[in-house]
């Protein structure tokens, strides 16, 4: 009876966290779609350079936040040293926005969409257009948010420690039944062997059942299964500061950088600067950067060692 009772609780332990790690994943590849095809619909749709800079930063900011929330790594002053590095935010918003509380985040999604609606009033979109960015920008915002979502709701512990205990009263029961299995036959020694053999290999195999579903349970982390954060926000933040590099860089030194979230809060300019650190002579592409990101399988989505004060990161981002 214990033993079908095990069996029942592990596989349904195991089946809850699966469905997690699955939900995790098909979110993050839902996002990862919308992310991609806002990038399309802006480089195609909006025919201002300095609101297309704001909106790609602004999603990639959104982006990187979201995952980084999931990860728990908001908390300190370096963790937001990504951002302004990879030139999504200026210090002076991040300032702002640590100032303001509640979802970062959410505050990044909220004006790109103010900038689509800016960018309609003043005809640089088409209004039959608007409706494709609205989506995609919505759509990306469904899922990403979902990855935080999901990991502040983990398997409740109370099961989880009715599990470790069913694990632990089996293991004795089962331990008691093979060494009873020995004692009553003619060969004992060479049925206690194989009776210690065997129970040595059940035990393993539930018990590496047992933490594979508790990894699975938390897809974002350092275990081996665990989804490649960095590689989820390097990868579209790449391609994209590709795609609107040459664009922005000839119209860059000619805007101010502008005020998305408040008055007094300049911007960037130009989210692709870092794009051209990355291919700078003699150091790394950004291909080669990408490819040994994906190899290392970064979990954390800041790689990286930041100064103590992120605002002298870039000071001539903020003027």
């Amino acid at each position: 009876m214990v033993r079908s009772l095990m069996v029942f609780v592990l596989v349904f332990y195991n089946a809850h966290s699966f469905t997690r790690f699955n939900n995790n994943w098909w979110a993050v590849m839902k996002g990862w779609s919308r992310i991609n095809d806002f990038g399309m619909q802006t480089f195609g749709y909006v025919k201002d350079d300095a609101a297309a800079n704001d909106l790609m930063r602004l999603v990639h900011a959104f982006n990187h936040l979201c995952y980084m929330a999931t990860a728990g790594q908001l908390e300190t002053e370096e963790d937001w040293h990504s951002l302004v590095e990879r030139q999504l935010l200026s210090p002076s918003e991040v300032t702002w926005l640590r100032s303001q509380g509640g979802s970062a985040s959410n505050q990044c999604i909220y004006a790109a969409a103010a900038v689509i609606c800016r960018a309609a009033e003043a005809g640089h979109v088409h209004t039959t257009l608007v409706l494709g960015l609205d989506r995609s920008l919505c759509e990306c915002r469904q899922n990403t948010t979902l990855l935080p979502l999901i990991v502040e709701t983990p398997v409740p512990w109370p099961y989880y420690h009715a599990v470790i205990w069913m694990e632990q009263i089996w293991l004795v029961l089962a331990a008691l039944e093979y060494a009873g299995t020995a004692q009553a036959t003619e060969y004992q020694w060479e049925t206690q062997i194989v009776a210690m053999l065997i129970y040595i290999l059940v035990a393993s195999v539930y018990s590496a059942i047992k933490r594979t579903a508790f990894m699975l349970s938390e897809p974002f982390g350092q275990d081996a299964i665990d989804l490649p954060a960095e590689e989820f926000v390097l990868r579209p933040l790449l391609g994209h500061q590709g795609l609107f590099k040459s664009r922005l860089s000839s119209s860059a030194a000619k805007r101010e950088p502008t005020c998305v979230f408040a008055e007094n809060v300049p911007g960037i300019v130009n989210f692709t600067a870092h794009f051209d650190v990355l291919e700078a002579p003699g150091g790394p592409t950004q291909t080669q950067q990408l490819q040994a990101a994906c190899k290392k399988r970064h979990r954390r989505v800041i790689p990286t060692q930041a100064p103590a004060n992120c605002a002298q990161v870039h000071p001539s981002s903020d003027p």
